[in-house]
């Protein structure tokens, strides 16, 4: 699958989740960007990681966990 992609991208990292996958995604993105900027689907469940909920509209919102924490 590699031989698909540049060379400057031959690593590849398996993960446990989803959370994990986008959590790895974020952080490779800022290292390469150094950009906290994020484009992200609105009401698509990006994981339950501090860093997903934050991301996440409709949790951020108060339709999700953070609904509760607000109280």
């Amino acid at each position: 699958m590699l031989n698909t992609f540049p060379a400057s991208l031959s690593v590849v990292m398996f993960v446990n989740s989803g959370c994990e996958a986008n959590e790895l995604a974020m952080r490779l993105m800022h290292c390469k960007t150094q950009s906290n900027e994020l484009l992200v689907v609105d009401g698509a469940y990006h994981g339950n990681t501090n860093k997903a909920i934050e991301i996440s509209p409709y949790k951020f919102n108060g339709h999700g966990v953070l609904q509760y924490l607000r109280r």
